[in-house]
């Protein structure tokens, strides 16, 4: 990608960020300091929602690489993103616009150094799906085998490269304006796992790490990999058909309990995430199928994660204190797994730090609210005054003037009528008029 396209595709994705970030600010100025209502801050910010999605959606349509890859993220989100970026967003995680069949049979070509005739017997032209980084047809091998080929979109490495670093730019004067949040782990993030992703070599050597895993266990199939039709670019595995997970109309159909079929999903995560020790760390809707029985079949290997025993047993061990509501045994989970806990002494103070996620709580760390005790308010003067308080003399002496009888005003003595014409002269509250007084007294009386 050359500099003019670099600096082009900065400024469409700048333009696009600051439009959606200052559509909030100003939503939330107004609502703070020029009294816009609630109701109508909600209603102008579920605008901005659709509007902002529909924005994002055309700027990655349009031009592609990590900008889909970030909806399809957005997208699968919806315990955090607003439904409006949901019902758009969601269409990028297998219909973004594919790239022409001659531009894919010559990226195949190219790769496996051999024609297109001479290793498919029959090669569908439409993709059965189209990703960010690549997308999939459907061939015959020359022996009858049916395979999915996953082909990457020419020129897709200078464009992520380009993406990593505009974010890595915007996320940088973001923090700018939003001092109180830390972007450096998701920059990091994305440094990190971009890469993989390019990579097929990988992806193909995860697709097999998870198979063994799962040897043997019913409920869960992952597609073979041919090696012999693989490169860092073209991954060729076994076609696997199947229905979307969140195509809940389709799968009653098939006569498919959808209430199986999320227990089979979690099960599986779990098993991966506190057996295995290696979990797939990209379950969007598209790389997830479901088929009779019920079976889950896992797609797309190129964000797996893997760590080492110890991670994965204090990780075990702190969900595990979770559910029990053990407090002591979740502090040392947290501090095995390298995070650092508040008021690590006194683990009482964890119940009101943490939310409420059981009913039943231990009767001592029980979370009662407050009720305030409504009092009458009595005339000035009347009923006793409270106990004295030894440690705060400055409230002693404040209940005891609230509640001390009123007194009448001291008067003052009268005085003949001259004498008391001056004292009013000089005890007016203005200075002004105090002045006019006096030089009129003294005119009369010289």
């Amino acid at each position: 990608m050359n500099l003019t396209g670099r600096i082009d595709r900065f400024v469409t994705v700048g333009s696009l960020a600051a439009r959606v970030y200052l559509g909030y600010k100003v939503i939330t100025l107004r609502e703070k300091r020029f009294g816009l209502t609630h109701p109508k801050a909600e209603r102008k910010r579920s605008r901005h929602h659709q509007r902002s999605a529909e924005n994002f959606y055309h700027v990655a349509v349009s031009r592609q690489g990590l900008l889909i890859k970030l909806g399809q993220i957005i997208g699968s989100r919806p315990d955090l993103i607003p439904d409006e970026y949901i019902h758009v967003l969601s269409r990028l995680q297998d219909a973004v616009p594919p790239r022409s069949f001659q531009t894919i049979r010559a990226a195949i070509e190219t790769e496996l150094e051999r024609p297109l005739d001479d290793i498919f017997d029959d090669f569908e032209e439409q993709p059965i799906a189209s990703a960010s980084l690549a997308q999939v047809h459907r061939a015959r091998l020359k022996d009858g085998r049916i395979v999915a080929v996953k082909v990457q979109y020419p020129g897709i490495e200078d464009i992520v490269d380009n993406d990593l670093r505009n974010v890595r730019i915007l996320l940088k004067i973001l923090a700018k304006f939003e001092r109180n949040l830390d972007f450096t782990p998701i920059i990091e993030e994305l440094m990190h796992n971009a890469p993989l992703e390019l990579d097929f070599i990988n992806e193909g050597h995860n697709a097999e790490m998870i198979a063994r895993n799962f040897e043997g266990r019913a409920g869960i199939v992952v597609p073979k990999i041919y090696w012999e039709y693989t490169t860092r670019r073209v991954l060729t595995m076994e076609f696997m058909e199947g229905i979307k997970i969140t195509d809940v109309d389709a799968l009653r159909a098939e006569g498919i309990d959808t209430h199986d079929v999320a227990q089979l999903v979690t099960d599986v995560y779990c098993e991966q995430l506190y057996l295995h020790g290696m979990f797939h760390a990209d379950p969007h809707p598209g790389n997830l199928l479901i088929q009779p029985g019920p079976t889950l079949v896992m797609l797309d290997f190129g964000l797996c994660r893997q760590y080492d025993d110890k991670f994965r047993l204090a990780y075990a061990r702190m969900v595990n204190a979770m559910l029990r509501w053990d407090i002591p045994e979740m502090i040392e989970a947290y501090k095995a797994l390298g995070i650092n806990v508040k008021n690590q002494d006194d683990p009482t103070r964890l119940y009101r730090a943490q939310p409420r996620l059981h009913g039943d709580l231990p009767p001592r760390h029980r979370l009662r609210r407050r009720r305030p005790r409504l009092r009458r308010q009595r005339p000035h003067g009347e009923g006793r005054p409270r106990q004295p308080n030894h440690r705060d003399p400055a409230r002693n002496a404040f209940n005891h003037a609230r509640c001390r009888p009123p007194q009448r005003p001291r008067q003052a003595p009268r005085l003949p009528r001259r004498r008391r014409q001056d004292a009013s002269a000089v005890h007016s509250s203005s200075p002004r008029r105090r002045q006019v007084t006096l030089s009129v007294a003294r005119t009369a009386n010289p």
